[in-house]
């Protein structure tokens, strides 16, 4: 599979609760750090990974990587 295969346009509306953990996960000197963020930090394009409560579109967890 190519890069230009894995990405579309398709949107999915998502809820988002007080119990959503948003992460960001970056690389720095050789380790993975992971940091809480919040969703003001977000912005358009970045690329995302949401995980679902089983059987809902709320969100469990958002992690971003940079």
């Amino acid at each position: 599979m190519n890069m230009e295969d894995m990405f579309t346009d398709e949107t999915v509306e998502i809820q988002v609760t007080e119990s959503t953990k948003i992460l960001s996960m970056t690389f720095e000197n050789e380790q993975m750090v992971e940091k809480e963020i919040t969703l003001a930090d977000l912005k358009t394009d970045d690329i995302l990974s949401v995980m679902l409560k089983d059987d809902t579109q709320e969100a469990e967890n958002i992690t971003l990587r940079t």
